[in-house]
């Protein structure tokens, strides 16, 4: 029996056509990035999970996939390398604040 490594098959899962934007939402830690896609609009594709390497040369791939894409991810204790090493790659990446309620002492 052939087992598929399903992360392999969403990422190829944009059709042949070339889409024309991809939106990918970031949660970034230091042993993975969790990431949630989004092609053309449609509803957002179940969420992956990856390596900060793994992730990167998957990013790159994307490029191929769509005219455009864009990314996002909160900012943290990791600080902006990740932000300049999408830029490099052309992905637009915004890094936002994080949110009110993270900000709140339980």
């Amino acid at each position: 029996m052939k087992t598929t490594n399903t992360t392999q098959v969403r990422g190829e899962q944009v059709s042949e056509k070339k889409a024309r934007q991809i939106k990918l939402s970031i949660d970034v830690h230091a042993e993975n990035y969790r990431v949630v896609r989004q092609v053309d609009g449609a509803s957002p594709q179940p969420g992956q999970k990856f390596t900060p390497v793994g992730f990167l040369a998957w990013a790159a791939k994307q490029l191929t996939l769509a005219g455009e894409v864009y990314s996002c991810y909160e900012a943290g204790p990791f600080g902006y390398s990740l932000h300049r090493k999408l830029l490099a790659l052309e992905i637009k990446n915004v890094v936002r604040e994080p949110c009110e309620r993270a900000k709140i002492a339980v």
